[in-house]
């Protein structure tokens, strides 16, 4: 096993928020990465990497240019929920020195031997295949719930854009979300009244698609959380609200991670337990095409560091109407299979899965009877919603 890498806590505070010579540092390195035929790379050394304006420009202009960005770091900086899904947003990798000078996938821990193999993000079958360093425990003292939503609203404006995120943060923290905004930190106070706005902006100026960040606010430990607001109270939280408008109809997705509190919270148990009424309310308001809500041990800072984080446990999942009808689901034995599972929307599923190893009523077994191999875009499911319920049903 190499030596933990260090570094002086004087330049890279924890909680840093970075001045105006960061940004430019950022800002050079995205005009000046080493460029190749295929792949564009930058390289940081910010212990919290965030999507900043910078960043955004540098992943956009390997876009415009047909290039894959590599993010370039050492082993003791950590992605924000936001860097994280840009970057396979962008078909990017995040290539990692450990401390021994081997290379590593950042995000599937594969070890590789120059920084263009991180573009691979296949799952890692063999143990032999992953770098020693990946396999370095983490601390990991709260629980985490991993969001995965799909809303479908007809053709025209989306009246209130953000609605299913405030039902969500309700719910599972008790509190509306605390900011937002276009890149991180997140600092905007949550106003839907300005998301409409941009977003309608937006659509006029011939952009189908709107991205907003959305944090709560710090946890009572006083940690502010990847994009929080610092000095805040309450329960963290890290999601990614996406608006696709066509001629047709608006698809509202959320994705990231809230943090219900620490492990060991007596109070814990009873806040897992919302996640079945939160999406309940969810079917009961909104055309939800596709849900999945799983718990996972992680930070508080809600970031991913290089290393093998820690397994999720899916809750819950709703299956919309168009992919029950196109995976041609059993809906009535799977109703009858799944104690609590109840309709949505006539023929779309909402389904609680249990958690215990030896129980036949979890992801897998639904996965399978339902024959999900089959699902695909057009049934109201994303590309990286069809991965993540790969990636929970392995576990």
């Amino acid at each position: 096993m190499s030596q933990p890498e260090q570094r002086t806590s004087e330049f890279y505070g924890p909680n840093r928020i970075y001045g105006l010579s960061d940004i430019n540092h950022i800002l050079a390195g995205a005009v000046t990465d080493a460029s190749g035929s295929e792949l564009v790379q930058s390289e940081t050394r910010q212990p919290i990497v965030y999507l900043s304006q910078a960043r955004q420009a540098f992943l956009r202009r390997a876009a415009s240019l047909g290039q894959r960005p590599v993010l370039v770091s050492d082993g003791l900086s950590a992605l924000t929920e936001p860097t994280c899904q840009a970057l396979r947003y962008h078909r990017g990798g995040w290539a990692v020195r450990g401390g021994g000078g081997q290379l590593r996938n950042g995000l599937t821990g594969r070890r590789i031997e120059r920084s263009a193999d991180a573009l691979n993000l296949e799952p890692v079958e063999d143990i032999d295949d992953l770098a020693l360093d990946y396999l370095r425990p983490t601390q990991a003292d709260y629980a985490q719930i991993m969001v995965n939503v799909s809303v479908r609203h007809p053709a025209g404006p989306v009246p209130r854009p953000g609605e299913p995120v405030e039902i969500l943060s309700a719910i599972l923290t008790g509190q509306a979300p605390a900011a937002f905004g276009r890149y991180e930190p997140v600092l905007t106070p949550w106003d839907i009244s300005e998301i409409i706005w941009m977003a309608d902006r937006d659509y006029e100026r011939g952009l189908a698609r709107s991205i907003f960040f959305v944090a709560g606010s710090g946890g009572a430990t006083g940690v502010a959380g990847a994009t929080g607001v610092a000095g805040a109270t309450g329960v963290a939280s890290s999601l990614v609200l996406s608006l696709d408008r066509t001629p047709n109809q608006t698809r509202e997705q959320i994705n990231g991670l809230i943090t219900l509190g620490r492990l060991g919270d007596p109070a814990l148990g009873s806040r897992l337990a919302l996640a079945d009424r939160a999406l309940t309310a969810l079917a009961q308001s909104f055309d939800v095409t596709f849900a999945l809500l799983s718990a996972r041990p992680g930070n508080a800072d809600l970031t991913q560091s290089p290393v093998m984080p820690n397994a999720p446990v899916p809750l819950n999942i709703l299956l919309g109407r168009d992919l029950v009808s196109g995976l041609r689901a059993d809906a009535p034995s799977l109703l009858s299979r799944f104690h609590g599972a109840t309709a949505h929307r006539g023929s779309g599923l909402l389904i609680p899965l249990d958690t215990g190893r030896d129980c036949t009523t979890r992801l897998p077994h639904l996965l399978q009877q339902v024959g999900f191999a089959r699902a695909r875009p057009h049934m109201g499911i994303s590309p990286a919603q069809l991965k993540a319920v790969h990636y929970a049903a392995r576990f």
